[in-house]
């Protein structure tokens, strides 16, 4: 692997040091993912830089301040999308407002996934989510397949806010459901202002026999929908350890991609991340 690469979607955390509701004790990521961590299973492969996605840690600051020190150790994180309460409408303010006494927040996210749809519609929600253009961050979109009509109906109501959507919208791979993922990922692609990250895919194919084979009609469709320029790549690292190593995520990418000239595979895999994420 010889191009350079931007890793859009990482997470760290240390349950030593942040508190997550969602982490189970008995869990085998309950433990500590941080910058030595990713160092040691990044290494020899050409990652470049890298951008924190929060974690729902329960003290949503004190996240940033310890992935901000984190940085610190490996320079090559050099962005976080950090969280923002947006259901509080305007009131979101005072938090982006916090938010912007770290340099390296470049974006926010609320996870949209395990709420009903018609959140995305409430009047309330929609404001918060305006609300993040005004501090220059992107939103980043975790959603499940079915909810992307709602999501496109959010990313059209709300035209200055540029959004990412994460994990190309968990489509069913295990499940080989292309559709209707198909043609809902096309009607979002249509709006100028999201960009989709080609990242998450292996967890949502059959943990124990997946295979590239799975994963190409899903990649495919995804990059003739919203073209070569608004592609951003992840590894969801550690997520992925759940089906893959980190390696082989990459490896796996390298020949999802091949089929286009290098110029084109060095936009997906840095350069649009630099844009979007106004990494320096």
């Amino acid at each position: 692997m010889t191009l350079a690469m931007i890793d859009t979607h990482m997470h760290l955390w240390d349950p030593a040091v942040l508190r997550y509701g969602w982490m189970e004790p008995s869990s085998r990521f309950n433990c500590r993912f941080g910058a030595a961590e990713f160092a040691a299973a990044s290494h020899g492969l050409p990652v470049s830089r890298a951008v924190f996605v929060q974690c729902d840690a329960t003290d949503a600051l004190a996240e940033v301040l310890w992935v901000s020190e984190q940085a610190a150790l490996d320079q090559r994180i050099a962005g976080i999308v950090a969280f923002a309460p947006v259901d509080q409408g305007d009131a979101v303010r005072a938090h982006l407002k916090a938010l912007s006494a770290y340099p390296l927040v470049k974006g926010v996210r609320w996870n949209v996934q395990d709420q009903p749809e018609t959140v995305m519609a409430d009047k309330t929600f929609r404001a918060g989510i305006r609300a993040v253009a005004d501090y220059n961050y992107v939103f980043d979109l975790c959603i499940r397949a079915h909810q992307l009509p709602a999501t496109t109906d959010l990313v059209r109501a709300c035209p200055n806010v540029r959004f990412v959507l994460d994990h190309l919208g968990k489509p069913d791979i295990k499940a080989g459901q292309l559709d209707p993922w198909r043609s809902h990922l096309s009607d979002l692609a249509a709006l100028p202002n999201v960009v989709c990250k080609l990242s998450g895919l292996v967890t949502e194919a059959d943990h124990a026999a997946w295979s590239i084979h799975d994963l190409r009609p899903f990649v495919n469709h995804m990059i003739n929908v919203f073209g070569p320029d608004r592609v951003l790549w992840g590894s969801d690292w550690p997520i992925v350890l759940h089906v893959s190593d980190y390696r082989r995520w990459c490896e796996t990418t390298e020949a999802l991609l091949g089929w286009l000239d290098p110029a084109t595979r060095q936009r997906l895999l840095h350069d649009n991340a630099i844009k979007v994420y106004r990494l320096s």
